[in-house]
């Protein structure tokens, strides 16, 4: 070693050995040890506002729909030219049965019904025809008296049903009163067989099957599903009901058997105000489903053009179809298809459509269940996720031997990066650099080269010269975050690189340049790396068959036993290349120095090459923290300093390379994943509120107007204290509250409430934010006190224990942190509270669905014995 690189390794040694003092967590929140803002941001953020998530729209069409089949009788009608016996078509009571939820025929039954028309009223028209739907059958519900025409096959889109004797539809009307009274589990058992509550048939079929008389078994193996004879609706049955959970549907048998050949039933229902009384074909379809039987749905009936389109009774409007078959699957076991689509309404409505499903006709019955289209909401957790991005200032301190950094906001779950850029004057490892002021795109090209994607574009520099800093900048470092997924399955990542004038130092080699500094990626699922530690137990390098291969194939200067390194110019096994481009899940610059001893320590007991030396962790770590729903919007910057959570990293000074004199400057932005286009949210300088986003970063001068009398856009770090002291709540006017030092609050222009104050409940005399209880129901979304409270009966907000983002009540818990029995949130519990709460239950109200969030559910019976339940039970106040 000589004496230059003697001087250097001892300055770093004497950094890593730091200052004895607490080193603050690194949690992506705001510490005391930070002292005051360093820079606040007065630009609303381009790159989306973040806010509450909500429910996405959803059509729940089709939603919870059942169908089942029982295919064995025998008896009913018989063949077109045998007179039919109504009394015998009448008494067959299998076949197929079919459960709709009324939801899912546009019938609103929010607030407990208090929107359905009365009475109820949904009428069902239907026949059966072939697998294209290209012909129809003369086996229509309601009978067609013998009609010439639809015993001919016809096209559908020819039939007018208004000149056929009979109604083609059947009617189910039921008072709303005796609906909405219905017990939960007042439904028939979903098995293909009508049982005794659905009372007498609505139609009975009056024209003998032109689709094969099905009176005897007809090749291969009849069974309870299987019929390989024919297909004919003998009659049809309707009821309203409920089911266990409290939902209302339609349960429908079309008693009959159905030929297992995919021979198609066709349903049509008119439940809503609208409709098509003749069809068109311009309905929406889905499409490219594996299996499904659509074939255009509804459309297939439609008018093209040249024929006018099948036309139902007056009276009747469609508004909705399933179409379902049975076939295939083998003799034993054929399989149920099902199809249910939304007719078009308007020229703005084309409405939709879903492939419900199939399922296996077996002995258990072989329902078809459709999967729920709306899944219920589930909030995410807002440390971890983030619908904007943005940045509202920067708080810094040096803490013992490292720099920590807080870029207060946040950053969305969609790939989006900060990149921040460290300036620490002159450096001399791996060799001697004053940095970069204008990026020049030949720094080391891992991470798919984007941090190269900022600088010169060597093919065509004219026109993209690369990213300039500001005068008095020069890189020297950079570290880039991010964050993808949703709860709970957020990873986190972090790159880091080392920027030196030259750009990444290689040794020529042939045909490309083998590259002798390290490029930096740390990276897991942000429930186990939080923090996100640069600690050389990510893998970095794969085998062909996707396996860790950890330093290549084992030699005695490469061990197998650290995962986090790619030596360059090594080979593995499985035909892996020579590695041109060295990665590291180390922090990158004191592992270039020297790979088999970092430190350059030449004391006797660590020659090289020294193994052990590779394990420098903690030398770089990063977390993000997406709490914040303050701070910048789209339109105003005017709360940036308000904000305490956001995206922190903490690096040794050492492998900042910082010398211990100087200043320390960072820079920095919010850009795209691939790094090709730069936000408006940039570190330093006071742009316009509502300055553009900056587009290009190859073309980005932060030197030339309108930048160079705005600016500088860095930050020259106040390296502070790193002093512990109080926190209390800051109050920024009457509904923000936000946990800072008295030197941070005031620095934030903040009313300090004192040591020790908390922010929940609010001490600011406005609204707070936190677990919202309103009635019987609890409610995790952040929402204000005065939201919390604009309610039928009154809201409470949880207590000071229940701070922002604690969990509801779990499991059979009634009484923290909402007490479900003190109804009316005053008094304590009284009898007032079942009055109360018997009053909203009466009127429909949300606040009464006992456990409920208080936005959405559908009352019952048991939430009344809840209730009362949890009343017995006392326990809160």
């Amino acid at each position: 070693m000589n004496l230059a690189r003697c001087v250097t390794s001892c300055a770093l040694l004497a950094l890593l050995a730091g200052t004895a003092m607490a080193q603050p967590a690194v949690n992506g929140r705001l510490k005391p040890e930070y002292g005051p803002i360093q820079w606040s941001n007065s630009t609303g953020t381009g790159f989306g506002n973040t806010g509450i998530a909500t429910a996405p729209a959803c059509d729940p069409i089709g939603a919870g729909l059942k169908l089942t089949l029982n295919n064995s009788s025998r008896l009913g009608v018989g063949a077109l030219a045998v007179p039919v016996d109504p009394v015998a078509a009448a008494a067959v009571a299998t076949g197929y049965e079919i459960k709709i939820p009324l939801e899912s025929l546009g019938l609103d039954i929010t607030n407990n019904g208090a929107n359905l028309p009365d009475p109820v009223v949904v009428r069902v028209a239907g026949w059966v025809g072939d697998g294209g739907y290209g012909g129809v059958s003369n086996q229509f519900i309601g009978g067609i008296a013998g009609n010439a025409t639809l015993n001919t096959y016809p096209n559908p889109r020819t039939v007018d049903l208004t000149t056929v004797t009979n109604d083609q539809f059947v009617t189910v009307s039921i008072p709303k009163a005796t609906l909405l009274a219905m017990l939960n589990g007042n439904e028939p058992t979903l098995d293909g067989t009508r049982d005794a509550s659905y009372g007498a048939p609505l139609s009975v079929q009056d024209t003998g099957t032109n689709y094969g008389d099905a009176a005897t078994a007809q090749g291969g193996t009849d069974t309870i599903f299987r019929c390989a004879g024919g297909s004919e609706i003998d009659n049809v049955s309707a009821r309203y009901g409920r089911d266990t959970t409290g939902e209302l549907a339609l349960y429908l048998m079309l008693a009959g058997n159905f030929e297992s050949n995919f021979n198609k039933v066709s349903l049509f229902f008119d439940s809503r105000a609208g409709g098509q009384n003749q069809l068109t074909n311009d309905s929406a379809t889905q499409t490219g489903t594996f299996g499904s039987i659509f074939n255009g749905g509804a459309n297939s009936f439609g008018s093209n053009g040249v024929q006018p389109g099948l036309k139902f009774d007056a009276g009747f409007t469609a508004d909705f179809f399933l179409g379902f078959s049975v076939g295939g699957g083998g003799d034993a076991s054929p399989t149920i298809f099902a199809d249910w689509q939304k007719l078009r309404t308007s020229v703005t409505d084309a409405g939709s459509a879903r492939f419900v499903g199939s399922t296996t006709a077996t002995a258990n019955g072989g329902i078809l269940t459709a999967s729920d289209p709306c899944p219920p909401f589930v909030e995410p957790n807002y440390a971890d996720v983030a619908n904007g991005s943005e940045i509202n200032g920067l708080y810094a301190t040096v803490c013992g031997d490292s720099l920590y950094v807080l870029v207060t906001g946040n950053l969305q779950n969609n790939g989006n990066r900060l990149d921040l850029f460290f300036d620490v004057g002159s450096v001399s490892i791996p060799l001697s650099s004053a940095g970069q002021n204008r990026l020049l795109g030949n720094l080391h090209p891992f991470d798919n080269t984007h941090l190269n994607r900022l600088g010169t574009d060597i093919a065509d520099p004219t026109n993209f010269p690369g990213l300039r800093f500001s005068t008095g900048f020069d890189a020297d470092y950079w570290v880039s975050l991010e964050n993808t997924g949703t709860t709970p399955n957020v990873e986190v990542r972090a790159w880091a690189a080392i920027v030196n004038a030259g750009g990444a130092l290689n040794d020529g080699g042939f045909p490309n340049a083998a590259y002798l500094e390290y490029g930096g990626i740390a990276y897991g699922a942000k429930s186990t790396n939080n923090p996100l530690v640069f600690d050389g137990q990510k893998c970095i390098r794969f085998d062909m068959a996707n396996v860790c291969a950890p330093n290549g194939a084992g030699s005695a200067f490469n061990p197998t036993s650290i995962p986090g390194l790619d030596i360059q110019g090594d080979t593995i096994a499985n035909g892996l290349p020579l590695v041109g481009e060295p990665y590291t899940s180390y922090a990158p610059r004191l592992l270039s120095q020297d790979v088999f001893n970092p430190l350059g320590i030449n004391d006797g007991i660590h020659p090289a090459p020294n193994h052990g030396s590779y394990a420098i962790s903690g030398l770089l770590s990063t977390s993000i923290d997406n709490s914040n729903f303050g701070g910048v919007t789209d339109v105003d910057a005017s709360a940036a300093k308000r904000v305490g959570t956001g995206m922190e990293v903490k690096i040794s000074l050492a492998e900042l390379g910082y010398s211990g004199s100087g200043p320390i400057r960072v820079a920095g932005f919010i850009v795209s994943q691939d790094h090709s286009f730069v936000s408006n949210q940039v570190i330093g300088g006071t742009l316009p509120v509502t300055q553009p986003n900056l587009g290009e970063p190859r073309t980005l001068d932060f030197q030339a107007a309108p930048f160079d009398t705005a600016g500088p856009f860095y930050i020259t770090i106040n390296p502070g204290t790193c002093t512990t002291v109080a926190t209390g709540a800051c109050c920024f006017g009457t509904t923000t509250c936000t946990l800072m030092s008295l030197a941070q609050c005031a620095a934030a222009s903040g009313t300090y409430s004192g040591n020790s104050t908390v922010c929940n409940p609010n001490p600011c005399g406005g609204a707070a934010t936190g677990v919202c209880c309103r009635g019987a129901t609890c409610n995790t979304t952040f929402t204000s006190s005065g939201a919390c409270s604009a309610t039928l009966v009154g809201g409470q907000f949880a207590g000071a224990a229940f701070v922002t983002g604690t969990a509801c009540n779990s499991g059979p818990v009634s009484s923290t942190p909402c007490c479900y029995a003190n109804y009316n949130k005053a008094n304590g519990i009284t009898v007032q509270d079942i009055f109360d709460f018997l009053g909203d239950w009466f009127a429909g109200s949300a606040y009464a669905n006992t456990g409920g969030n208080g936005t959405a559910g559908t009352l019952s019976v048991q939430n009344i014995f809840d209730f009362l339940s949890d009343w017995f039970a006392g326990g809160c106040s």
